[in-house]
């Protein structure tokens, strides 16, 4: 692909694209260099201003990152995720070829707040299991998940159980014989604040996928709410349309 300066796209916009093919053919790989700014302007004949805004576009997407006084570096591709097929975290990274684990930082069994208590179909006053997990994938942190587990008084779920390379759905089926079998789930925008760009290794203020999730069991009872928040640059939905 060449820059073609007669055409109506901006010369950044050709740019962009330039550099993403080179991505995604395989030239420029997962965690090298690409050329620098004064190497983009001679090779391509454009303006250091035209350039920087090609690349800013491209950090902006999450497909580079740069490295203070080290340069510009392609970001691994971004973990896809259909929204059709309900499968839990450690599944999803499992198929990607990628291995799961959890951080645990919080657990417990709360009185959960009335949003709760409405999404999972509670008594007032009602326990549940409160689960804070930092997830990873290859040991790079990649979500913060929040969980609410409503089981029987008697079904004891322990930190041991939901730590590590251990998955709660597995866990509930398994143990607990319950068969989950279909979820209503949210997605929107957020802003990373200061503890959630600390944990996640993002900075301030950087883009998340925010997640929200109610899983019900075969007879249609709610299980799980579950909120989690994605790393933007990490993360990226795929949904499949069909037109009636």
């Amino acid at each position: 692909m060449i820059i073609n300066r007669h055409e109506r796209v901006p010369l950044y916009c050709q740019l962009r694209s330039v550099i993403l093919e080179r991505i995604e053919n395989g030239e420029l790989k997962p965690n090298s260099p690409i050329p620098s700014e004064t190497e983009l302007v001679k090779q391509y004949g454009l303006s250091r201003t035209t350039v920087r805004q090609a690349i800013n576009e491209l950090v902006r997407e999450g497909y580079i990152y740069r490295r203070k006084g080290k340069g510009t570096f392609v970001s691994r591709p971004k973990m896809q995720h259909g929204l059709r097929k309900l499968t839990s975290f450690s599944e999803d990274m499992l198929s990607r070829g990628l291995r799961p684990t959890s951080k645990v930082l919080e657990f417990g069994r709360v009185v959960p707040c009335s949003r709760v208590v409405s999404m999972l179909e509670m008594e007032t006053g009602e326990e549940v299991y409160r689960i804070v997990r930092l997830r990873l994938a290859d040991g790079e942190p990649v979500g913060l998940q929040e969980s609410y587990v409503r089981v029987g008084p008697d079904q004891v779920i322990t930190q041991e159980d939901i730590g590590g390379e251990a998955s709660l759905y597995g866990l509930l089926e398994s143990r607990f014989n319950l068969q989950l079998n279909e979820a209503n789930e949210s997605v929107e925008a957020s802003l990373a604040d200061p503890g959630e760009a600390r944990l996640l290794g993002v900075r301030k203020g950087a883009p998340l996928l925010l997640r929200e999730r109610v899983t019900y069991a075969l007879e249609g009872e709610p299980v799980e709410f579950v909120r989690t928040l994605y790393r933007a640059d990490r993360y990226k939905y795929l949904v499949h349309l069909a037109r009636e």
